[in-house]
């Protein structure tokens, strides 16, 4: 496994910006001006970024923490079943929520509203009212606000829904075939595409619909013994207008390493200190960026240092 890194700084931080170390873990991610993650032992940190604090929102069996506004989630594995785990950290409070979960669940979180994958089915959790319901079946979701991306298979291939948690409608993306990963904020959407030997990644205005190329990068061999490839551009989170991917190839399309797209005026940059990063777990806020090495399910091994980078 390998080891993690982790930034926090400016969207383009300054030539000049110094890096330092924070801590040690695996899966990283920012909300508000904190970052989270958790350790060897399962331990969910949380990390303030003004004043450089760290304190312990969980002691032991966390996991693939996520993080929106005053909230995080994670996966917990200390009672007999699966559950997620719940801070506030407006209270300074745990709560826990019971029901279908495995091992590849992943939660995700927008205000009250968090959403998991387990059994090929879709789960919506009202956290406020520790509440829950299967909504659909697919894998992989995502929320914002009361809308819910995830990826639902058909018979000619995969396409990317949106559930709307108000009314219970379903929109589905006008783009079909392998589709991965789908990232929602408000009114955006976006998600990756592998076809022919290259990999995509689009943008789709539900408001205005309209489907606008992002990425794109080569899909490439990295091993003559086993399947194993390189380039699917699977690793994004989108805020506001600005997205951040993983490229984890250097092609005619650009270089490797953490690319920032800004929607609103379809230019992208790579901020300082980002080229040649790959292989990575990353989340994006207003004004900042995180990133770490991923860490394979069940595998807590290692001591990762995680760094952070100010502007």
């Amino acid at each position: 496994m390998a080891a993690v890194l982790l930034l926090v700084g400016t969207l383009v931080p300054a030539a000049s910006a110094e890096v330092t170390k924070i801590g040690t873990g695996f899966d990283p991610a920012i909300c508000k001006d904190a970052v989270v993650w958790y350790d060897a032992d399962g331990a969910i940190s949380y990390y303030d970024i003004a004043d450089g604090s760290r304190s312990i929102i969980a002691e032991a069996n966390g996991s693939y923490p996520h993080a929106y506004g005053s909230r995080v989630v994670w996966m917990d594995d200390s009672s007999q079943d699966l559950r997620m785990g719940v801070y506030d950290l407006d209270l300074m409070q745990i709560s826990y929520v019971c029901g279908e979960f495995d091992e590849f669940s992943r939660p995700r979180i927008s205000g009250k509203n968090a959403v998991w994958g387990a059994g090929g089915e879709i789960y919506l959790c009202d956290v406020e009212a520790r509440e829950s319901r299967a909504i659909a079946k697919g894998y992989d979701p995502d929320v914002s606000g009361d809308r819910i991306a995830y990826v639902a298979r058909e018979e000619r291939g995969a396409v990317i829904r949106v559930y709307d948690a108000n009314d219970g409608t379903v929109l589905t993306i006008p783009y079909m075939g392998d589709v991965y990963s789908p990232r929602i904020d408000g009114w955006r959407v976006v998600f990756a595409t592998a076809y022919d030997g290259s990999s995509d990644l689009y943008s789709y205005d539900l408001s205005r619909e309209q489907l606008a190329q992002v990425a794109r990068c080569d899909i490439v061999s990295v091993s003559s013994e086993r399947p194993d490839y390189r380039g699917l551009l699977d690793e994004s989170e989108i805020r506001g207008n600005r997205i951040a991917y993983v490229k984890s190839v250097s092609d005619d399309f650009g270089d490797a390493g953490i690319w920032i797209y800004d929607a609103a005026i379809g230019g992208k940059s790579m901020p300082v200190g980002l080229r040649g990063i790959v292989e990575l777990s990353i989340d994006i806020s207003e004004d900042a960026i995180v990133w770490g090495y991923e860490c394979p399910p069940g595998d807590r091994t290692g001591d990762c240092p995680i760094y952070a980078l100010a502007g």
